[in-house]
């Protein structure tokens, strides 16, 4: 015969196994739950990432094409004054000079007045 105190202890060990599955069964269900949930927010973030790459990338074309056109804007405007100097270098000299004394006099008259 079983003595009383075995059959609590079968009765607790079932109750405890009853607890394990339940709990099992709890985590399993939410983890199935959670999964689509997960890989959406995986897939929205590599979207993000690769879509702010891209982007990336166009600005640095758009930055070089810029950096490109600025360059050979300043070239022509060398080569134009340059040609402008070599036209008229008297006048480029003139300019220079009177360009000057208007310059230092208006620093000078600007430090006097402080």
């Amino acid at each position: 015969m079983s003595n009383p105190s075995d059959f609590m202890s079968n009765n607790k060990d079932q109750k405890i196994e009853q607890v394990r599955q339940s709990v099992n069964s709890a985590i399993h269900h939410v983890s199935d739950a959670i999964h689509p949930a997960i890989d959406s927010v995986t897939t929205s973030a590599h979207n993000a990432v690769d879509r702010l790459a891209g982007a990336a990338g166009h600005a640095a074309e758009n930055m070089e094409l810029k950096t490109a056109e600025l360059n050979a804007a300043r070239v022509r405007l060398t080569e134009k004054v340059r040609g402008q100097i070599q036209a008229r270098p008297l006048t480029t000299i003139g300019v220079a000079v009177a360009s000057g004394i208007v310059l230092s006099w208006l620093l000078k008259s600007r430090k006097s007045s402080n």
